[in-house]
């Protein structure tokens, strides 16, 4: 194994992963910078609003400092995609990372237990429930606060159009009632006119004709004196004392009417403080709806750091599922191979022991054939020695017995003995030619023996050969022992060490989990404590805007009860009508002026929202195409791995499989074959719930089943869904 190799590799990862945390820090720190001057462009963006409002900068300003703004907020954008670039980056090294354990590392990892990532599964699933909730608890206030803002600038709307029309109101009636009076003092003044002028008045003609001529003008002109009239005249009628009255109460009521139109100037001031306030309100509550649309930022990428962490975990356990897949796959292939080798070199070895065995048994036989031929030869030789010895002695001794025979027997005893001697010289001569025949059969015995001796000869070689064959066969089996003794022993310092890695990365996965979980905690606490602040704040802002509309009310009340009291004290008299108008239209002007920006006011940030919403769109929209791509990615990363497939590795080991009765070896060659057909999660996940719906099928009991219509199926009517696995 590649120990040395992978520890460089883990050492240059290790380099690694604190250069990328590293940049993680940085970006963090440069998020930071950009929250903070975000808030100093909101701070900006109020106090310019505010100075706005108190110092009615031109629209031109405005624009220029609108600009600014957006410019500002430009660079804060690409800061922010520098930003997610080094988060790309950093997902590219934890891609590198994955690669690295895919392909260089050849350790035997164990899998991480099933509990732990049910665990971390329903943490993170947790946190997203709490991420919507939380999220659509910001969305309701949202809602609630616009709605507030809404009925507020309705109210307002409402109470300036109610107030405008009754002062319009109240204008209109004060000219018809002005108008009025003039006349009645018209009237009255004529009607109370001395009795020396309407005697006058009344007088014929021919005495005094032109004093009918006389006007009396309603201004009072005439009454105070016409250079048109006599001095005569100018003594007798004398200005009566409602002249004096009524000019006296024109100008107490013109008094009141300026007095009035202050108060209204007063009023129409503190509209527009109680404007400014509020546009000062919705700026505030802007901010903080900026301010909480950056959390949620700040949060979204606190979840996508989650996410990528989480991601990266079940990469890691993907990896250590495929290495201990990896792993038994080599242990099973090194256990068929060891078998293989077993059987062969017990079916080799017990081969030459049966050839030997043969080999021994037949050389034996031929041995002890050659050593009972050699023995028969010997003894044959011995008699044919020793007949050889005896027949000089026998020819001596019988010659003469045969002289002395011949000269003591007769003629018919001589021919009798003539006769043995003839088959005694047969006999001699038989016995000659078998002598004859026992030396060849000798020699041939002989030739066979040094034949037999060769042939042992050549056979002591190959019995060497076996002998040292079954010496190395044994030999190899020793070796093969004593590998498979330090496969054992190295598996198990190799379990060792996954069982501490695993316990390590539990720990690594616990601290991460607590660390991370006390983080989430922190930000949702200072979240909850933000938003009970901005609910706070907007309750006082809320309860003070119902303040200032009621002391409108108020002042409203009070000065309709003016308007009320001044109506029943003017009795008579007119007071100027075009000043009042011009105030009027000047009140108008300004509120139109008014109307008219804050509806592109509200178009603007109408606008601006929509943006926003496109642009959270667009984001979606990205996000979504990124996931494709990376299950694509995927999909044709194992397309490519399965594409190397050992055909015959396979056939083998589903040969194994179908041969197999253990239902953990079965599940065992199964996380094989599925390593080596690349199963992707949700297949994995799809076998895992066939089997285990199998399981729950065959522990519940048969299900009746139907015999098909067409009359094929022939059986009984109770036939079990499911069988226990094939063996």
């Amino acid at each position: 194994m590649k120990v040395p190799k992978v520890q460089e590799s883990t050492s240059n990862i290790t380099q690694g992963v604190g250069k990328n945390l590293k940049g993680i820090g940085q970006a963090m720190k440069t998020m930071i910078n950009l929250n903070d001057s975000a808030k100093q462009n909101t701070t900006a963006a109020s106090t310019a609003a505010a100075v706005t409002e108190a110092d009615d900068i031109p629209r031109e300003d405005l624009l220029h400092l609108t600009m600014k703004l957006s410019k500002r907020l430009k660079t804060q954008e690409a800061q922010a995609a520098k930003i997610k670039a080094a988060f790309k980056k950093s997902s590219a090294f934890v891609n590198g990372v994955r690669n690295w354990v895919k392909h260089d590392v050849l350790e035997c990892v164990e899998p991480a237990p099933s509990d732990l990532l049910d665990e971390l599964a329903g943490w993170q699933k947790s946190w997203s429930t709490q991420e919507q909730s939380r999220r659509d608890q910001m969305e309701a206030y949202r809602g609630e606060v616009n709605k507030l803002e809404d009925d507020k600038d309705q109210a307002i709307v409402d109470l300036s159009s109610a107030h405008r029309r009754e002062l319009l109101g109240l204008t209109s009636q004060l000219k018809h009632e002005a108008a009025q009076l003039v006349q009645e003092v018209d009237q009255g003044q004529y009607a109370t006119l001395p009795s020396s002028v309407t005697q006058r008045a009344s007088a014929p003609p021919d005495k005094e004709p032109a004093e009918e001529d006389t006007p009396l003008s309603v201004n009072g002109d005439a009454l105070n004196g016409s250079p048109k009239s006599s001095p005569e005249d100018s003594e007798e009628i004398a200005p009566p004392p409602i002249l004096n009255t009524v000019n006296y109460d024109n100008s107490v009521l013109g008094a009141q009417v300026l007095t009035l139109q202050s108060k209204c100037d007063s009023l129409q001031a503190e509209l527009r403080r109680q404007e400014r306030e509020l546009s000062q309100a919705r700026m505030v509550l802007s901010r903080e709806q900026k301010k909480l649309s950056e959390k949620e930022e700040a949060l979204g990428a606190c979840q996508n750091r989650l996410d990528d962490a989480l991601e990266a975990a079940a990469s890691a356990e993907h990896a250590r599922r495929e290495l201990g897949v990896q792993h038994e796959e080599r242990m099973v292939y090194l256990q068929l191979q060891l078998k293989n080798g077993k059987e062969d070199s017990s079916k080799l070895v017990s081969n030459h022991v049966a050839k030997l065995s043969d080999k021994e048994s037949e050389l034996a036989a031929q041995m002890a054939l050659t050593i009972e031929k050699e023995n028969i030869i010997k003894r044959h030789q011995a008699e044919i020695n020793e007949l050889r010895r005896s027949i000089p002695e026998e020819m001596v001794r019988y010659k003469a017995q045969m002289d002395a025979e011949e000269s003591r027997l007769t003629g018919k005893e001589a021919e009798q003995l003539r006769s043995e001697v003839a088959s005694n010289r047969a006999l001699v001569a038989r016995m000659r030619i078998e002598a004859e025949a026992a030396d060849k059969a000798h020699a041939t015995r002989t030739a066979l023996v040094g034949t037999l001796q060769a042939q042992i000869t050549a056979l002591e070689e190959p019995m060497k050969e076996l002998q040292e064959e079954i010496a190395s066969a044994r030999e190899a089996e020793k070796c093969a022992k004593e590998e498979k003794q330090k496969m054992g022993e190295k598996l198990k310092l190799e379990g060792d060490r996954a069982v501490r890695l695993k316990a390590q990365a539990q720990l690594e996965v616990a601290a991460l989990r607590d660390a991370h979980s006390s983080e989430m905690v922190r930000q949702i606490a200072k979240q909850d404590a933000e938003v009970l602040k901005l609910r706070e704040d907007h309750k006082g802002k809320s309860s003070l805007a119902r303040q200032l509309v009621t002391e409108k009310e108020a002042t409203i009340e009070i000065l309709t009860k003016e308007v009320e009291e001044l109506r029943s004290e003017v009795e008579t008299g007119g007071h100027s009508e075009r000043k009042i108008m011009e105030l009027a239209k000047a009140q108008a002007v300004r509120e139109t002026d008014r109307d008219i920006q804050a509806n592109e006011d509200r178009r603007e940030l109408e606008r601006v929202t929509r943006e926003l919403k496109e642009k959270e769109s667009s984001l979606l929209s990205a996000n979504r195409a990124v996931s494709d791509i990376r299950s694509e990615a995927s999909d044709l990363r194992r397309v490519s791995k399965r594409e190397g497939v050992n055909m015959e590795y396979l056939k083998n080991i589903m040969v194994q499989y179908l041969s197999l009765r253990d239902t953990a070896q079965k599940q065992t060659l199964e996380r094989v074959v599925g390593t080596l057909l690349q199963f992707s999660p949700k297949e994995s996940k799809q076998i895992e719930q066939a089997r285990s719906a199998f399981w729950i099928s065959y522990w519940t009991g048969p299900k009746q089943i139907q015999p098909p219509s067409n009359g094929v199926y022939m059986g009984g009517s109770s036939v079990p869904t499911s069988l226990p696995p094939t063996p």
